[in-house]
């Protein structure tokens, strides 16, 4: 029995222990789970289906209709009107008395010209369906840009989180080896107390920076559908993609294109022509053609009435013609060209706002770029201040504070220069995003 508790112990530790182990994750398996577990494109999915059932009820209203009604009535008894046709002594019931009244009726409708209203209603229902699609892609791209973002911010964490342990193991040191100068009469007491307080400072650094990677690896666990407890290890290899950096003319180009949001507002201008279509073509008849088929027990059609079944049928042609139309219309078809006229406005509006953004996207990159080997350079120089001040201290050519301060300004150059690149590379995604492009690499 004591050995079965300490197998189900152990296996116990080991899920659990599993189950906390870091999950190492690319960025191709993070988009996938992202597109997967977002609500937002839950919600756009819904309303692509509902746009698809609008465009099926449109090519049903251009069936032909046909229904089948039954009924029961139970009238009440009367007294039978009777005349007796040539003194025969037997009167005929010209009104019998039959309170048992069954009916049913067959019957069948089509639409023969409606004045090419349901030809417009069906093309605009159709492309209202086409730009629920592309807008489903606009959200998916907003999830996939958020995806990057949240990965970018646990890289960047995760790398300055190694440069502070590095700098934390490396103050450690000084405070040991000054504390071995002070027993031998080579340091003071308070250059002690400046590399014992230069540790404390940076660990607690070290403690807002995993508080900080707790809220970001939160916040990615609900992106990628993960309960929130998952550790996350990003695979760095997967988030630097090669770049292909083209003129500001091409992006420009491109987004006018390619940006979802173009596309949709495109289908949708074209569905208010057809709002205006059908609104202008609402002064034509409506021209329907229908046929019946009775089947009664009375049949009111057969006389005298007899309480046995019959059938009987008709067929007809209809002609709908709403004279006050021709005048409540023109409202109508002002306010559809209204909004032709509104779209169109939007259209260039939002035109405008692209280009603007990816002009801007354009040139966050550029100086990103400008940045990233500002601070390369910058890392080497702090680097070689770094070497030369503490040979100077280990010299006594130095004070305390000086060695610090390259110290600081190593570790501060350091952070910065992971930053920058991720920095980089995070800009020439949202470039790929604003010129719409980020479709064509996720």
């Amino acid at each position: 029995m004591n050995r079965f508790f300490f197998l189900l112990f152990g296996l116990l530790s080991f899920v659990n222990s599993s189950a906390q182990s870091p999950h190492k994750i690319t960025l191709q398996e993070a988009v996938t789970m992202g597109l997967t577990n977002s609500h937002t494109l839950q919600i756009s999915k819904a309303k692509m289906d509902a746009s698809k059932a609008k465009f099926q009820q449109a090519i049903d209203q251009t069936l032909p209709t046909l229904k089948l009604s039954a009924g029961y009535t139970r009238l009440s008894d009367i007294e039978e009107f009777k005349v007796d046709f040539g003194n025969t002594g037997n009167p005929v019931a010209l009104f019998p008395n039959i309170p048992n009244n069954y009916s049913s009726r067959l019957a069948l409708g089509e639409t023969v010209f409606s004045g090419f209203r349901l030809k417009y209603a069906m093309a605009s229902q159709q492309l209202l369906r086409d730009a629920s699609k592309v807008d489903a892609v606009k959200d998916s791209q907003e999830v996939v840009i958020n995806v990057i973002n949240g990965l970018f911010n646990l890289y960047k964490i995760s790398q300055t989180h190694q440069i502070v342990n590095e700098n934390i193991a490396l103050a450690q040191k000084r405070v040991d080896e000054a504390i071995n100068w002070e027993k031998n009469g080579i340091a003071t007491h308070n250059e002690v107390l400046k590399w014992q307080l230069q540790l404390s400072n940076t660990e607690l650094a070290k403690i807002d920076l995993d508080n900080t990677y707790e809220v970001a690896n939160f916040n990615m666990n609900l992106l990628l559908g993960f309960d929130g407890n998952q550790k996350l290890d990003v695979d760095s290899l997967s988030l630097f993609i090669p770049v292909t950096t083209e003129s500001f003319a091409l992006y420009d180009a491109a987004a006018l294109k390619s940006r979802p949001e173009i596309q949709s507002l495109l289908l949708k201008n074209e569905t208010a022509l057809n709002y205006y279509n059908i609104a202008k073509n609402s002064y034509w008849p409506i021209v329907s053609v229908g046929a019946n088929y009775y089947y009664s027990r009375p049949n009111s059609r057969i006389f005298p009435l007899v309480d046995e079944w019959n059938s009987t049928w008709d067929v007809g042609i209809n002609l709908n013609f709403d004279i006050i139309n021709l005048y409540s219309n023109h409202h109508i078809i002002t306010e559809a060209q209204a909004n032709i006229d509104q779209t169109k406005a939007q259209q260039a509006q939002l035109s405008d706002a692209i280009r603007s953004e990816v002009n801007q996207a354009f040139i966050v990159y550029s100086q990103s770029k400008v940045r990233e080997k500002v601070l390369l350079r910058t890392v080497d120089l702090a680097e070689e201040n770094f070497r030369i001040t503490e040979n100077k201290y280990r010299s006594q050519l130095v004070l305390q504070t000086e060695l610090q301060e390259a110290d600081n300004a190593l570790l501060k150059s350091r952070i910065e220069k992971v930053n920058a690149t991720a920095d980089t590379q995070y800009a020439y995604y949202r470039l790929l995003k604003a010129s719409g492009l980020l479709s064509k690499t996720y």
